[in-house]
């Protein structure tokens, strides 16, 4: 479980690269997810959020992604989900305070994590402060203090909704364990739950999309762990 958790904490070092994209002006809206607006300007955003992530995850500058509107639609709409569950659940965080303060405290945790971990991802994203020098240089920030105060309120969703798949995470390895007699959960079996879980919420949200050049395309199987306890005590 420790093994688990520390790959979601320094997971939130890299879903940081999420929030690049500085608000600007809200109009085309596309769809509304729960009656929240996704617009042509959003997508345009998480298309450039993919690309740039591209960039930094190969070190290829000229690097290029094969995701469409479309593929960018469906990944806004399930972190959407997600989030409106994660604060029905319970794991809103209320202030911007706050969540600046559990960032502080992550920045301490990534130093007691598996060092075979750490080194894994070291390899990929090189270290922390040459990954934040990439962040800065790619979204044109003069630090990385300024870049979280700008998007504290997407830092806000992505907790959350991190929150939320650890209690998840949890809570499944403890419902398996009781199955199998066994408490060893291997990560494939959380993600494709967790898949899952996230295709019952999409399936069972108010949806209404506005342009026809987008549409959800669901994935995954049948979500089978309905009697999971996921409110946040």
């Amino acid at each position: 479980m420790k093994k688990y958790i520390s790959i979601l904490i320094l997971g939130l070092f890299i879903i940081i690269s999420f929030i690049g994209c500085t608000e600007e002006a809200k109009e085309n809206v596309i769809a509304t997810v729960e009656g929240e607006e996704i617009t042509e300007q959003d997508i345009k955003d998480r298309i450039e959020f993919l690309e740039i992530s591209e960039k930094l995850y190969t070190g290829d500058e000229d690097a290029e992604t094969d995701f469409t509107k479309n593929d960018a639609f469906n990944q806004m709409a399930r972190e959407k989900v997600q989030y409106i569950e994660a604060k029905n659940l319970g794991y809103e965080v209320k202030t911007k305070e706050e969540i600046m303060e559990m960032f502080d405290e992550s920045k301490d945790e990534t130093d007691k994590v598996d060092p075979e971990i750490k080194e894994n991802l070291n390899d990929k994203y090189g270290s922390k402060e040459e990954f934040e020098e990439s962040i800065l240089k790619e979204y044109a920030y003069d630090s990385m203090e300024n870049y979280y105060k700008e998007n504290v309120d997407m830092l806000i969703a992505r907790y959350s909704i991190n929150e939320l798949s650890i209690n998840y995470m949890d809570e499944l390895e403890k419902e398996l364990g009781k199955e199998n007699n066994n408490d060893n959960l291997e990560y494939k079996e959380f993600f494709d739950s967790w898949v899952n879980y996230s295709e019952h919420l999409l399936k069972n949200a108010d949806i209404e999309i506005k342009n026809d050049e987008y549409q959800i395309e669901y994935q995954g199987d049948k979500w089978e762990h309905e009697g999971l306890d996921l409110e946040k005590e």
